[in-house]
């Protein structure tokens, strides 16, 4: 799943969503070639897209539904990529016809040879129409099954399940990127109709090899969005206030805000040596969620104010490796890498001419981690003192930028930008395991800068 990456490092190359009427039946096993034939068959052969129940594998219904027919050409894949690919835009689909309750399963029978080791996968999909109705749609594939539900549909109205339908690209795209690519695709998810749909939130629980775990949860309503992973590699988190958005600015001005984030994390994972995979992780989730726009309406500030200001909706989000200590020599040495940023921003007054807004951006880096003396060579320290020839830093600082802008009956009172660094790098030098250096180097940075030109347009 998403490497966290968001799921795990292990990349397996991704596969489109399946169209049965695009099969490629010449390039097909003999198995799969019989069963697309079969899917292609005449409206008057639909009882036979299913194979019977028999002694390999059993199913728990006996149907001709097209999500039943999709799950028996996709049973045989040996990934779960492969198990899921169009399933969740196929349960999602049924509401363009059938508004009822469904659930379909496919397994391995007992008396049958096991099959490859799988991850597990636990995906659900549950949405809150508006009307206050909860909807549920469920996934699991694991080495010796494939099972699907949806749960409370019998309620909605014919709008509420157009909404469910139109988001089945959307969920269909989420699925492939944490099976598949390992790239979160949440896009689609964030562009729910609010009008029909009150929340959607997407639940994923993946059993790795080994019994590792890999979790997220992603939540989408009219006032937060947040996105929590959990894995092998470490964390990501991220969280959007959609409750105040009078800073927020047009498409252009939000790019260039995240871009300059972007360009900050980016800094940071280079001085700290961020895992790479947690780190592309986090930059595609920051983007989609801090970056993907907002149904709710918003007080417009001045365009000389909102200029000054990201553009971007209030938000919290932080990454974090897990710690591992790779030096069996010193196991106290650990490396980590932790990186939280947030903005909050603040307006008051009672109208345009008598106003304030503050703008806070804070930013913290925590990280240690070795580098091997020998330059452009990777650390691999072993028992042996060949290998304990290195340098051990670390870099604790934290960074607050603020922008205040005042007016008073109608005059600009106070605009200025306040920046302050403070922290600490610290460095172990050994050669051959023999202590030779360290040494402590503080972090003190502060700059202001007066925004009145800037606003009144003067030279």
């Amino acid at each position: 799943m998403t490497a966290i990456s968001a799921f795990s490092s292990r990349v397996t190359p991704a596969q489109p969503v399946f169209q049965a009427k695009e099969l490629d039946i010449a390039s097909t096993s003999p198995d799969e070639k019989t069963l697309a034939s079969t899917f292609a068959a005449p409206p008057d052969a639909l009882t036979s897209m299913q194979p019977p129940l028999t002694n390999s594998v059993a199913w728990g219904a006996k149907s001709s539904d097209p999500v039943s027919s999709l799950m028996t050409i996709n049973y045989a894949s040996t990934s779960a990529a492969g198990r899921l690919r169009g399933i969740g835009a196929a349960l999602l689909h049924r509401f363009d016809s059938d508004p009822g309750d469904f659930s379909q399963s496919v397994r391995q029978s007992s008396l049958a040879a096991p099959q490859g080791k799988q991850d597990t996968y636990d995906i659900t999909l549950d949405v809150m129409a508006a009307s206050g109705i909860k909807i549920s749609i469920a996934l699991k594939t694991t080495s010796n099954g494939l099972t699907v539900q949806v749960a409370g549909s019998d309620k909605l109205s014919e709008a509420e399940r157009g909404a469910l339908s139109g988001l089945a690209e959307a969920f269909q795209s989420a699925i492939d990127g944490i099976t598949g690519s390992h790239k979160l695709d949440l896009n689609g998810l964030l562009r729910y109709d609010p009008a029909l749909l009150a929340s959607v939130d997407l639940k994923v629980d993946v059993e790795l090899e080994g019994g590792k775990m890999q979790t997220l949860h992603f939540h989408a309503d009219s006032k937060t969005r947040s996105l929590n992973s959990n894995g092998p590699d470490g964390n990501v988190n991220v969280s959007v206030d959609l409750s105040r958005l009078a800073g927020i600015g047009d498409d252009q001005q939000r790019q260039a805000g995240i871009d300059a984030y972007l360009a900050q994390v980016d800094e940071a994972a280079r001085r700290g040596h961020a895992n790479t995979a947690l780190l592309a992780t986090f930059k595609g989730v920051f983007t989609q969620m801090v970056g993907a726009p907002s149904a709710n309406s918003a007080p417009s500030l001045a365009p000389r104010d909102l200029a000054q200001l990201t553009g971007l909706a209030d938000f919290e989000a932080s990454f974090s490796s897990t710690p591992l200590a790779l030096n069996p020599k010193r196991p106290d040495e650990i490396d980590k890498f932790i990186y939280h940023v947030s903005q909050t921003t603040d307006i008051g007054g009672d109208s345009q001419f008598d106003r304030s807004i503050s703008q806070t951006q804070n930013k913290r880096l925590d990280a240690s981690f070795h580098e091997s003396l020998s330059s452009g060579k990777p650390f691999d320290a072993k028992e042996s003192m060949r290998t304990q020839s290195y340098y051990f830093k670390k870099i604790s600082e934290e960074s607050t930028s603020s922008t205040n802008i005042s007016y008073s009956s109608g005059t600009l009172t106070r605009a200025d930008k306040q920046d302050n660094t403070s922290g600490e790098t610290s460095l172990v030098k050994y050669v051959m395991g023999v202590f030779k250096e360290s040494s402590k180097t503080p972090i003190v940075e502060s700059a202001k800068r007066d925004l009145v030109k800037d606003i009144l347009g003067l030279d």
